[in-house]
């Protein structure tokens, strides 16, 4: 009931206000730079929410943002998280909305510092680029999106994006960016292309560094580590993997240029 209550009173105060996008203000959902996101098809994404305020400009207390998404390339989605410093804030993210717009699903994450646990503190970056949440999301499983850069995240939502400054007094609308997806056509650490990741892609990436073997192919699907080279940090990193560390993930790989095998190695 508290965070029904909540909803409603932000929703009223956003929309009541006079509203104007000011400079200074950014909102990028996706990458930190607003490039493109590699995936797999059939896979779970948490799309993160950057934040940006200028340094002279409003700290804000209390933000709507919304996600619209093409339900032909995200087949679910899912309450989200938060961080700091949101973390202390009442934050809520709405239930799947079908309704708003035919072939689209939206969903937004409501929060307000001033309704929050003490201690509250405000979105304040003095210009700094730091992720204050994510919605997490599946993609869709069409093989047929391998390969394909796709964008399904419109500048569109039930509300636009509005964040609430600290006294209440004004609502700002800040310069939104979306990330476009990348449909990858391998695993990444699977060095071997055998389908999985497992001892048998360690030797292989140690051949290859040694110059006894052929490269991955593609390359990528040799970087473990997500850092768009394969090299003998992906050796390292798939056997802390092993031993029970992090599990290897996609880098945005497709974005940079091919760097030639004894550069990598």
């Amino acid at each position: 009931m508290r965070k029904s209550v909540f909803i409603a009173a932000v929703v009223l105060c956003l929309t009541s206000l006079a509203a104007a996008q000011d400079p200074g203000y950014y909102c990028i959902y996706g990458n930190r730079d607003g490039s493109t996101i590699d995936v797999y098809i059939n896979s779970f994404l948490d799309l993160k929410i950057w934040a940006v305020t200028p340094p002279d400009g409003d700290c804000i207390g209390g933000i709507q943002n919304p996600l619209a998404s093409d339900n032909s390339y995200i087949a679910e989605r899912f309450a989200g998280g938060v961080f700091p410093p949101l973390e202390n804030w009442d934050a809520n993210f709405t239930p799947p909305d079908t309704e708003s717009q035919p072939g689209y699903t939206s969903m937004t994450l409501f929060a307000s510092g001033s309704s929050g646990p003490p201690p509250s503190i405000p979105l304040c970056t003095d210009g700094d680029t730091i992720c204050i949440a994510y919605f997490n999301m599946r993609t869709a499983n069409d093989s047929s999106l391998i390969g394909q850069t796709v964008c399904p995240f419109p500048p569109w939502g039930s509300y636009l994006t509005l964040w609430i400054n600290i006294s209440g007094t004004y609502t700002y609308i800040p310069d939104v960016t979306f990330s476009c997806l990348y449909f990858v056509d391998y695993l990444a650490g699977d060095a071997n292309g055998s389908g999985d990741v497992s001892g048998a892609d360690v030797t292989y990436m140690v051949n290859y560094c040694k110059g006894f073997g052929p490269p991955p192919d593609p390359i990528f699907a040799g970087d473990a580590n997500g850092d768009c080279l394969a090299n003998g940090m992906d050796v390292v990193y798939l056997i802390v993997y092993f031993r029970g560390g992090p599990a290897p993930f996609l880098g945005n790989c497709h974005n940079n240029p091919f760097r030639p095998p004894e550069i990598t190695k």
